[in-house]
């Protein structure tokens, strides 16, 4: 298991100029590959979320969670439909 924190999500998602863009984006890219288990806390996700919203339409941000586990092929933990009193 990998446990992502919101810097790699972010500089893949929003910061394409970042000098760790590159190898950033080969990692997320060969954990995928590979089968690795990558998951994401819940505070995690809603940093990223928060830094996603900007210039993002307010009907838009609600869809971003579901995105960037699809995306990225994420698990969050805890499962907040399993905890949904945790946040």
């Amino acid at each position: 298991m990998i446990l992502l924190d919101s810097d790699v999500l972010l500089i893949d998602l929003r910061y394409a100029n970042d000098r760790r863009s590159i190898l950033n984006r080969q990692a997320l890219k060969r954990m995928q590959r590979d089968g690795q288990v990558i998951r994401i806390t819940t505070q995690v996700m809603l940093e990223v979320v928060g830094v996603m919203s900007f210039q993002t339409t307010p009907t838009d941000v609600p869809l971003w969670p579901d995105r960037i586990k699809t995306q990225y092929g994420l698990e969050v933990i805890p499962d907040l439909h399993a905890h949904p009193v945790y946040a």
